[in-house]
C-alpha cells in the first residue's frame, strides 16, 4: 500500500539575515505560496521565557524585541546551554518555515541534526550589520536578495520556491 502523500514529510526551510533584512517577510510569503506552515520566528518561540525574564507582558516584550536586541540574544543563548536546537525544535512544531537564528553555535547544530532542508540567507544593502548575528551568509545554502520593490522581492522568493522545488499551493 502506498502512503498518503498527505503525510510525507514536507521540506523545512530556515531564513536568516541581518535584523530588518527582510527574512520573516521571506518566510511568511513563502508559507503563503507553498502547502509548507509559517511558524513565526525563533523569537517568537523564545517570547515566553523572555516575557518572563524581562518581567514583562508578551505583548511589551514583543513590541520592545528591537530595542533590546542584545538582551533577547544573551538571554536566549543561555536558554540554549544544553540544547542548541531548543528554538528550532520549538518552532519546527507549529510549522515547516522559519526565521530568524541568530548564533553560529545554533547554526552548527541544526545543521548537525538536519533539522532544515534549506538556510537560506537574505541580504538587504544599506542596513547595518547586526551583532547579534554570529556567521554569515557563507553559512547558508543560498543567498536570496532583497533589493527594490516588495514586489521585486517576491518574484525572488518564487522562483526560490521553484529552484528548491518546494511544494507548491
Amino acid at each position: 500500500m502506498q502512503p498518503d502523500s498527505t503525510s510525507a514529510k514536507l521540506p523545512t526551510v530556515l531564513f536568516v539575515g541581518w535584523g530588518r533584512a527582510g527574512k520573516d517577510e521571506a518566510a511568511a510569503y513563502v508559507a503563503s505560496i507553498t502547502k509548507l506552515r509559517y511558524a513565526g520566528s525563533s523569537s517568537w518561540a523564545g517570547l515566553p521565557h523572555m516575557a518572563k525574564f524581562l518581567g514583562l507582558h508578551p505583548q511589551v516584550a514583543w513590541d520592545t524585541r528591537h530595542t533590546r536586541r542584545q538582551e533577547w540574544f544573551e538571554e536566549l543563548n543561555r536558554l540554549r546551554l544544553t540544547d542548541q536546537c531548543f528554538l528550532a525544535r520549538k518552532v519546527l512544531e507549529s510549522g515547516e518555515v522559519t526565521a530568524g537564528l541568530r548564533d553560529k553555535a545554533e547554526i552548527d547544530a541544526v545543521r548537525a541534526e538536519r533539522l532544515f532542508d534549506h538556510i537560506i540567507w537574505i541580504d538587504r544593502p544599506g542596513i547595518p550589520k547586526d551583532p547579534t548575528v554570529t556567521f554569515t551568509e557563507e553559512d547558508c545554502d543560498v543567498t536570496v536578495y532583497n533589493t527594490g520593490t516588495l514586489a521585486e522581492f517576491h518574484e525572488k522568493l518564487r522562483l526560490l520556491v521553484e529552484f528548491l522545488d518546494l511544494p507548491r499551493k
